[in-house]
């Protein structure tokens, strides 16, 4: 009976397999409108993560925060039949970020949010990440949040605007051109935040490092090259437009 026993009871998973799990079922969560379970997730991910610390990073083509980024914005952009099929596990992602761009081009015309949340490729599952899988689950945290709140129409953007904070000065650490793009989102979504607060004077500070980092990004080509900065360009030039045309704007320049 014990030999038998032992024979079915499948592995548990690794502590770095269980964080890319949990992060999924977050977004999955999110997906459904199930912002607090989506929540729930991302912090037990944030958990088990910090067992994760001891191993060694996995230096490997899959694992750099970039290749996360690239592929989840590959996600939104694949909508062929063959691609669906190949990884069915993460049409969840597409779905959630086709639903959340209409209904923000339907609902929502003061200001573009970026509503994409970040998952791990499917190559990577189980390598120990060291902090990039923090990095992930911190802005989709922060997301989270902010959705939560944009649904319960209650203002109450407290903890994301402390997480998107945290991204945006722990991406500017770093040097890396997806840690930039990272800093970007974070300043761009917190803009979005402080307009909704009537805080123009920090919408203001948010949205000149977004402009400032357009114009960095257009001058250097590897920047322009990449899918994740092309895809979501134009939303952040519309909201960097907002603070070119502000008269007081104009008249400091």
């Amino acid at each position: 009976m014990d030999s038998s026993t032992s024979s079915t009871t499948s592995p548990s998973p690794s502590p770095s397999a269980l964080v890319q799990t949990l992060n999924q079922k977050g977004v999955y969560c999110i997906t459904t409108g199930r912002c607090n379970r989506a929540i729930s997730f991302f912090v037990r991910a944030m958990e088990v993560s910090k067992q994760d610390q001891h191993r060694t990073a996995c230096n490997c083509e899959h694992c750099s925060l970039e290749a996360c980024i690239e592929y989840s914005h590959s996600l939104v952009q694949e909508h062929s039949e063959s691609a669906m099929e190949e990884d069915d596990s993460c049409d969840f992602v597409r779905q959630f970020c086709n639903r959340e761009d209409s209904s923000s081009h339907n609902h929502d015309d003061d200001g573009y949010l970026y509503r994409i949340p970040i998952v791990t490729k499917p190559d990577s599952m189980g390598h120990s990440m060291g902090n990039i899988m923090p990095k992930i689950l911190t802005f989709n945290l922060a997301l989270a949040h902010h959705l939560k709140a944009l649904d319960e129409k209650q203002n109450n953007f407290k903890i994301a605007v402390r997480l998107y904070q945290l991204v945006y000065q722990t991406e500017l650490k770093e040097k890396s051109k997806a840690s930039f793009f990272f800093a970007l989102v974070a300043a761009n979504n917190l803009a979005d935040v402080h307009r909704r607060l009537s805080n123009p004077q920090k919408q203001q500070q948010c949205l000149q490092f977004v402009l400032s980092a357009i114009m960095l990004m257009g001058y250097d080509i590897s920047s322009r090259n990449r899918e994740y900065c092309k895809v979501e360009l134009d939303g952040f030039v519309r909201n960097a437009t907002s603070l070119i045309l502000t008269p007081g704007c104009a008249a400091v320049a």
